[in-house]
Formats: C-alpha cells, structure tokens, sequence
C-alpha cells in the first residue's frame, strides 16, 4: 500500500459546505491530482494494493458565537484496479463506481463522495446512457469494440441501484437550564471534586480564600468559575491588555490541563472560568495596582488546547474576556510587545 499524508490549508465554512461537500473539494483539488500522478508511476506494479491518503484540511465556524478554526482529517484508501479504472475511463458512470469502491472517512466517520448529484441519481442517467436494442451496431467488429463500456455501465448502474435514505437531521439541542435551581443541583453534585482539585491545585493556582469555585450563568451557559490571585512582576502604568495577556500565559494557561483532568464529563455544564485579581509584584493588596480579568472558556475549545492541537490565543479567540466587567479583544503577541496600549 501507498501512503501519502500532509496537510491542506483551505478554510472551509462549516456555515456554508457541508461535511461532505467539503470532502469532495479535498478530493478534487489535492487527491486526485497526486493519485494521477501514482497510478501512472505503479500501476504496473503487481505487489501494490491499494493507494492511502490522510490530509488535514480546516474549517472555520463559530463556537460560542466566536470565530474560531479546526482541523478536519479525510482519509481515502483506495484499490490499485479501482484506481487505474477511475483515471483510465472518461465515463463519468464508470468513474463514479471505482470511487465507491474506496474506504473514506471524515473525522473517523465513513462517507460517500458523489461526482455529480446524489447516488440514486446516477443510476438513472446510467440507464438512459445505455443502448436501446433498436440502436445497437450491426457491425459485430463495433459491437465487441462497445461491449466492455457497455458493461462498465451496467456494473456501474448496479452498484448504485440501492435507493439511498438521507439521514433526518440531529433534532436542535435543548437550551441548557441556567435556573439558580440548575447551577445548585450542579454545585451539590461537583463538591467533592471541587473540593479534592482546590486542595490539590491551591500551590499552583493560588486560590483566592474567601471566593469558592461556583457554577454561573454566562451567555446563556453555564460555567465552573474560580477566583485566582495573580502576581505579574510587571512595573506600574502598564497596559491592562498586557497585563491580561500575561496573567494568561503565566498562570491561566499553566492550570488548564491539571483542571480538565478533574472534569471528564463534558456534557454536564459548558467549560470553566477563571476570575483572577491581578496585583504587580511588591503591591499586593494595594487598589491602584489591581486588575480584574474574567476568562471564560468552552470544553470543546479547552480539550483542543489540552490536546495541543490548539494554540493559547485560539483558546482565547473561541472565548470570551472581560476586563473589569468589558469584554475585549486580546491578542497575545500584540499586547505582551507593548501593541495594545
């Protein structure tokens, strides 16, 4: 077997292709061309079987109404006689059933790519493409020199004759309950493990004494929220921006994967939040040099980080940041360079 991987910088819109759809771009426009090129190279190789692709490709959408891109892994595989049919037949028909011979997959999820329209589709303009009896050739040297495309068709039409059910669309998830009675159910059901990742995490995070984590409402979810002390040794006058954006790479950033290995259930409230006091260093507890800064991120964004396939300030672009009580915008290079002022 072949095997070719790599990595598409194309993002798609989640919003305006479909997953399939976006598969079939893929294909087109990287698979193919290098499968021309292999077939050509092996096909009379009698020991290769078969032709593998992975290639990442990203899209983009919004998570928490935020922008925010992913990466998406179709894989192909192949046979060697069902590759060299789908570039050697210029029949549309012919091709399509050499390409329903490959194993796909979206994300680890099987999928079918159609050239054209819809697979039951196929199969009928298959049937109008074959000769009528009437018409056929009364030359028996044209007649054996049509067969095998007429009966490339007819293999063709019957794989596709299978009258295909489109999937009913997933019904809309129900709105999560934000009620005070919701978020106290939540905090008697989290207790112990809140309580277990305080005592253990406490050096680390420098809780803050007098504030316990507690499960909020924010934007219409709910989030595991809690109070951190953080000292930056940072000089007075600096930019908030920069302030915030250090508080994150120094200490926020720091305490993501040990929490998320307190929370292996992410079905129950939405992600976690950090409320952190910021103080610079030789002023603690002194009003003029404190900051109040709020991350507030989502569980598909933190597992992506805790994955590393996910960098910090995407992590900050697929949430939200407030600065005493206003959200903003933070980009991390700009404001630790002094940009953002």
């Amino acid at each position: 077997m072949l095997e070719i991987t790599g990595n598409y910088y194309a993002a798609y819109s989640a919003d305006k292709m479909s997953p399939e759809q976006r598969a079939k771009e893929t294909y087109t426009q990287v698979i193919l061309p290098f499968l021309k090129l292999e077939v050509q190279r092996f096909q009379g190789n009698a020991s290769l079987q078969a032709y593998a692709f992975e290639i990442s490709h990203h899209v983009s959408g919004k998570v928490m109404g935020v922008a925010m891109e992913r990466p998406e892994n179709l894989v192909l595989i192949l046979p060697q006689q069902a590759a060299i049919r789908l570039l050697g037949s210029k029949d549309e028909n012919v091709q399509q059933a050499a390409l329903l011979q490959a194993e796909i997959y979206l994300n680890a999820s099987p999928v079918t790519l159609w050239l054209k329209g819809e697979g039951p589709q196929l199969a009928t303009q298959a049937s109008r493409e074959e000769p009528h009896p009437a018409t056929a050739p009364n030359s028996s040297v044209e007649a054996v020199r049509r067969e095998p495309e007429v009966e490339e068709r007819r293999e063709a039409a019957a794989i596709r004759v299978p009258n295909l059910k489109a999937k009913p669309a997933d019904p809309p998830a129900p709105p999560r309950d934000t009620s005070p009675q919701a978020l106290a159910s939540l905090q008697v059901a989290n207790q112990q493990t809140l309580a277990a990742l305080v005592k253990a995490l406490d050096s680390q995070a420098h809780f803050v004494s007098y504030a316990t984590p507690s499960f909020v409402a924010f934007r219409n979810a709910v989030f595991v929220e809690f109070s951190v002390n953080t000292t930056l040794s940072e000089s007075p006058g600096g930019s908030r921006y920069r302030l915030a954006a250090l508080a994150f790479d120094n200490h926020i950033a720091h305490l993501i994967r040990p929490f998320l290995g307190y929370f292996k259930d992410d079905s129950q409230f939405d992600g976690i939040g950090f409320s952190a006091s910021l103080h610079l260093s030789g002023k603690v507890g002194a009003s003029s040099s404190s900051e109040a800064v709020e991350f507030f991120f989502p569980f598909p964004a933190l597992r992506c980080y805790e994955r590393y396939d996910c960098t910090g300030q995407q992590l900050i672009d697929a949430g939200v940041v407030l600065i005493n009580g206003e959200r903003v915008g933070l980009d991390l290079q700009a404001a630790e360079g002094g940009g953002a002022r």
